[in-house]
Order: structure tokens, then C-alpha cells, then sequence
């Protein structure tokens, strides 16, 4: 196995005195994203509910400029009490850190529970995350350190093995409020009540209990074409395959479970599949055509991971950019569709280039320790 060096990944920087770190050159594309799109690590969690109402901001600046009055607002409380402003702002979901406090936990709790990453880097958590945002549920979070084993060794191993497992293994999980067998409610030993870690069976367990709540995540666009989930289930066929799961959350799809780095004709035909996956639905920008779905939340956390990441691992290639408008025009109009018109993704669930610039960063200096063990 080779050191991954300045000659394969030419963004980076060879250190001389250790050989194993890098220094990623960020895009100035990642370096100007907004600061309200930062919604992972750079602001607090407890102020994503201002970034929801981004688009109610941008509405009233926009009905303020155009209003003949043309004084300036000056204040937050002058904003808020605009004509445009339809209705107040949402009180922010509470948000935990670790557990419930005892005297939250001894009340009626009657919204369900998410339990996610702290750190963010979770894509199964953002995945769940998103599909609550998306349907505008009331819930609660609670955030819990969760271990990677990103190393697959013995000494990783045993610190999982001993870390709590209700908190940090079952992450991301949500618990459903208790609810009586009555009429059509759901029983709490149904299986849209039961734990799971699985972010699909998840978001099958969302739209179960809040199957009114829009967007609706599996839509019949026919009698026999249930699109949303055959979409979901293509996702390890078009992707690369044989990609290491253990990096799935750090850096999917770009290096194999011996380190090696995925090849470059793998991303290609991966890319044209997914480009006529978008042609098919063509009523839309989406996955299933004109509405989100479950199949747009559950591959954009890894897409978004993957669009900042592979151009970062081979630099100025157009057809291994996810983002090119010229080689990808339809996946370049969902990732534009995702960002700019589902604000529960753009506004409080959307990660943060420079994140994943890190993982990226552990990631191989992973691969330089194996190389460097082999040797």
C-alpha cells in the first residue's frame, strides 16, 4: 500500500517530518458558504430555529425594499412585528446534552425523542434528523458523544465494547411517545414503535406515526411504483461498491476496506448513474420527480459528504465533481433544489464543508498509519 502524497491527492501537502499529515487546500467555493448554512458545528445547536425562518427573513428584507416606505428596520423586534411577518417566530425545540434532565423525564413526555450525534458527524443521525425537520415535527433532542470505529483495531473495540449502549451504540434512535391501542393508534409494541438504529427504518417509522404530515415520504407515483423506496435500495448498486462502511460517515465511497483509494472510472459511472436516475423522473429536480421524498433524505447526507470530498481527492477533473453543472447538469439541480428550496435541510440540517474537510483529513492519515504498519 502507498502513502496517499502529493501525487495522488493533489490538493495536499506532504509533511516532512512526519509523512503522515496533510494540508488540505479548502476551495474558495467552501471557504465563502454562508455562515447560515454552517449549521452542523459552527453555531449553536439551540439557534437552528432561526435558521429555519431564513426565508421568512428574506422575504420581509424583500417586501421591505419594495415598500414605499423606504426607511430602514432597525431592530429585531421591528422586524417582527412587519406586516410581511404572517406569523412569530417558533419557540426553539429543546435540545439535551448526553439525557433528559430527571424533572423532563418524570413529566408527560408526549413528543417522540431523537437521540443523535453530538459532533454531527453521524450521517445515519442526519439522515433522521432531516426526516423529522422535513415533516415539521415537534420533538426533542437529546445529543450523545458517539464512538467511530473508524480504525477497526482491538483497543477500538474494547472502548465501544465498555461505552453505554442504550446512549452511544443505538445512536441515531428515537423514542415514541406512549400511545394507547385505541382505534387506529399504533400499539407500543408495533413495529413503528420499536428501537432501531437503522436510519431507513426510521424514516419508515416517521411517516408511520405522522403519515399526514408533508412532504409525504413515499409517495405511489403508480398502482405498482413505489419509487421512493425502490430509490432508496438502489443506492448501494449505483454508488461505488465495495467501499469501506466503517468511513461511511467520514468519507464514504472513496476508499476500499484494504485503504485503497476507490478508482477514478468507479466515480464516473457512479455519477452517470445517478445523472439517469434523475432523467427518469423528469416532472422535478428530485429523485422522484417534483416533491422530496424519503429517497432525497436518505442520500443526502452521503452525497453532500461526497461532493465536498471527491474533488478534494482528484482536483480538477469536471467528470469527478458531483457539483458540474456541464457533466452532471441533473445532479447539479438537486443538489440546487436541496439547498435552496427544502429550508429543513438548508437551514438546519446541512453540513459544513470545512467539516468534512476534517473527516476527510482523518481519514487518511488512517490510510498513511496502515501504509506505513504494511511496510
Amino acid at each position: 500500500m502507498k502513502f496517499l502524497s502529493a501525487a495522488i491527492l493533489g490538493f495536499c501537502t506532504l509533511s516532512s517530518q512526519t509523512g503522515t499529515s496533510f494540508a488540505f487546500n479548502v476551495p474558495k467555493s467552501l471557504q465563502n458558504r454562508k455562515s447560515t448554512q454552517m449549521a452542523h458545528n459552527l453555531l449553536p445547536h439551540n439557534q437552528s430555529y432561526k435558521r429555519r425562518h431564513a426565508d421568512d427573513f428574506f422575504q420581509v428584507s424583500m417586501a421591505s425594499s419594495a415598500s414605499t416606505d423606504s426607511s430602514p428596520l432597525s431592530s429585531w423586534s421591528e422586524l417582527e412585528s412587519h406586516p410581511s411577518i404572517q406569523k412569530p417566530l417558533q419557540t426553539p425545540r429543546p435540545i439535551y446534552k448526553d439525557a433528559l434532565p430527571p424533572e423532563v423525564e418524570a413529566s408527560n413526555i408526549d413528543k417522540p425523542i431523537l437521540y443523535r450525534d453530538a459532533n454531527c458527524v453521524c450521517a445515519a443521525s442526519q439522515m433522521v434528523w432531516l426526516g423529522l425537520e422535513c415533516k415539521n415535527i415537534d420533538y426533542l433532542t437529546v445529543l450523545v458523544e458517539k464512538p467511530f470505529n473508524l480504525r477497526s483495531d482491538e483497543s477500538a473495540n474494547r472502548r465501544i465494547e465498555n461505552a453505554n449502549d442504550e446512549k452511544n451504540s443505538m445512536i441515531p434512535r428515537i423514542v415514541w411517545p406512549e400511545t394507547e391501542s385505541n382505534g387506529d393508534e399504533m400499539k407500543n409494541n408495533d413495529k413503528n414503535n420499536q428501537p432501531t438504529s437503522d436510519p431507513i427504518k426510521l424514516l419508515e417509522q416517521i411517516h408511520s406515526h405522522y403519515p399526514a404530515a408533508t412532504p409525504n415520504f413515499y409517495p405511489k407515483l403508480s398502482a405498482a411504483v413505489d419509487a421512493s423506496r425502490c430509490n432508496i435500495l438502489r443506492f448501494p448498486g449505483v454508488m461505488p461498491r465495495l467501499s469501506d462502511p466503517n468511513f461511511m460517515s467520514h468519507a464514504p465511497l472513496l476508499f476500499r476496506p484494504d485503504g485503497t483509494l476507490v478508482p477514478k472510472s468507479s466515480h464516473c459511472v457512479s455519477l452517470e448513474e445517478l445523472e439517469e436516475m434523475l432523467e427518469e423522473y423528469y416532472l422535478g429536480p428530485y429523485l422522484c420527480g417534483k416533491d422530496v421524498t424519503a429517497a432525497d433524505v436518505a442520500w443526502i447526507p452521503y452525497l453532500e459528504r461526497y461532493a465536498v470530498q471527491l474533488p478534494m481527492v482528484y482536483p480538477n477533473v469536471d467528470v469527478l465533481n458531483p457539483r458540474s453543472s456541464d457533466a452532471y447538469g441533473e445532479v447539479w439541480k438537486w443538489f440546487l433544489a436541496m439547498e435552496r428550496d427544502v429550508p429543513a435541510y438548508a437551514c438546519a440540517v446541512m453540513g459544513d464543508g470545512r467539516l468534512w474537510k476534517r473527516c476527510l483529513e482523518e481519514v487518511v492519515e488512517l490510510h498513511n498509519e496502515r501504509a506505513a504498519t504494511e511496510e
